[in-house]
């Protein structure tokens, strides 16, 4: 059709002249016209070639249109993986990708009131979150209140999490901290100094910085409102500096892992220095009996005192706990632990060991014994109780004159309500009673609301 029409335009020009000619008719034009006609279909036949060769051209390039691949289409925003709202989920629960990793922020919102029957005296810890050495003992010593109120939110926390897949095995990092440095004032702005509570970094098996230690048994931790662990808990409440390793888990769950820890030997008394001459080394085997899962941990240690500057003595202790399901809505869980020198890894922290009077000072390392039961039943969905009773005995040497502890005992009792996921609302009853070596004797009663959330 596109050559057709010039055609059929020049064929009219023709006729148009044909006709002009005849009506004409002139005889000497006739040679003129011959002439003009010869030069008209040149024209015409150079113009066919020309729109001939526009053709092939155009199926020439159609012909390689077709043959190259279909571009992508361009990029969305929501696929992106860090503009917008097209941010990808990383491996960690709530986390994103950047770059390699998976990042997540985390946090504990907490704030918990309080009424305590007794207390220590102004601007203590002890009123925060129990601390065994500061219940108070006889007449409560110089200071002491009674009916003490506390409102707070120290031990709210933040900490980030990440997740990189490399070369040699998962490499995951835990930053943390809380606000129950003590630090602070409750004058105007109540502002507290941030603490260290993780900063640990592992490779694979191998972990380093500071964490719990590897004698807690996390799967038997109880839930609770004061801030504080059960007294008895072997190796609660215990966050240090070590070098981890942990043997992969099992079908099953079951694992081993060492540690060598940052030692710290604790006598008491600011008067009696530690002198520490090597790392406390633990290690610990985690399993499974059908639903219930168990730790058995240990704990060698060679306590070192400054004063005298060569005292030694060696100390050790056993720990066995774990969480067990009794029912769809009741579990058991569990620690209990004995040994020597085990001061810094009870949820009590007590001290370690005592120093023989005479000429021929000595280090003494102070026997030990301790646990607790916590009974946890679920109500309903949204609502739970936790029972927990704690102990913890010591038997310091030569009658444990002076103000060692002996022994003390807690017991808590709490009602969690969780109205939305990640938000728990709760009160909670603490009693406490601790007796010390010279038998003096005294405890606290605390009434507890809080509120926590995490995310």
């Amino acid at each position: 059709m596109k050559t057709t029409m010039p055609l059929s335009a020049a064929g009219l020009v023709l006729a148009c002249l044909a006709q002009t000619t005849h009506a004409q008719a002139p005889a000497d034009t006739l040679a003129v016209l011959r002439h003009q006609v010869q030069l008209q279909q040149q024209h015409l036949a150079e113009a066919l070639q020309s729109l001939q060769q526009l053709q092939q051209r155009i199926d020439l390039l159609e012909g390689q249109r077709k043959a190259q691949p279909a571009a992508p289409p361009a990029p969305s925003l929501a696929a992106h993986p860090v503009a917008g709202q097209g941010l990808q989920a990383g491996d960690l629960p709530k986390s994103i990708k950047l770059g390699g990793s998976s990042v997540a922020i985390t946090g504990l919102f907490w704030t918990v009131g309080s009424v305590s029957s007794r207390s220590p005296g102004p601007a203590s810890p002890g009123d925060d979150f129990l601390i065994l050495s500061q219940i108070p003992v006889g007449a409560g010593g110089p200071g002491g209140t009674q009916d003490k109120f506390k409102l707070g939110a120290k031990a709210s926390r933040l900490g980030v999490k990440t997740l990189t897949p490399s070369a040699w095995g998962p490499v995951s990092t835990l930053l943390e901290v809380d606000f129950l440095g003590g630090q602070g004032n409750e004058v105007a702005t109540n502002s507290y100094v941030p603490r260290l509570r993780h900063a640990w970094l592992s490779v694979g098996d191998w972990g380093a910085g500071q964490t719990w230690s590897n004698l807690l048994n996390l799967s038997a931790a109880p839930e609770l409102f004061d801030p504080a662990p059960p007294i008895g808990w072997f190796g609660g409440g215990v966050r240090q500096a070590q070098l981890r390793w942990t043997s992969p888990k099992s079908a099953q769950g079951a694992f081993w892992a060492v540690s060598v820890e940052n030692p710290e030997t604790h006598l008491g008394t600011p008067a009696l220095q530690d002198n520490d001459r090597g790392p406390d080394l633990t290690a610990k085997t985690h399993f499974a009996l059908g639903r219930a899962e168990f730790e058995i941990a240990g704990v060698l240690r060679r306590l070192g005192s400054g004063n005298p500057d060569s005292a030694r003595a060696s100390a050790y202790g056993l720990g066995f706990g774990g969480a067990v399901p009794l029912s769809a809505s009741t579990s058991l869980q569990f620690s209990t632990g004995a040994g020597r020198g085990l001061g810094r890894y009870w949820g009590g922290i007590v001290a370690d060991a005592t120093v023989s009077e005479g000429a021929q000072r000595t280090l003494q390392a102070i026997p030990q014994t301790g646990g607790f039961v916590s009974l946890r039943h679920v109500w309903s969905p949204a609502l739970r109780s936790n029972v927990v009773g704690s102990w913890l005995s010591m038997r310091p040497p030569g009658g444990g004159a002076g103000t060692l502890d002996r022994w003390a005992q807690t017991w808590h009792l709490n009602l969690v309500w969780t109205p939305l996921t990640g938000l728990d609302v709760g009160l909670e009853l603490l009693h406490a009673r601790r007796e010390l070596g010279n038998g003096l004797h005294g405890g606290l009663t605390r009434y507890l609301i809080g509120a926590k959330y995490m995310w």
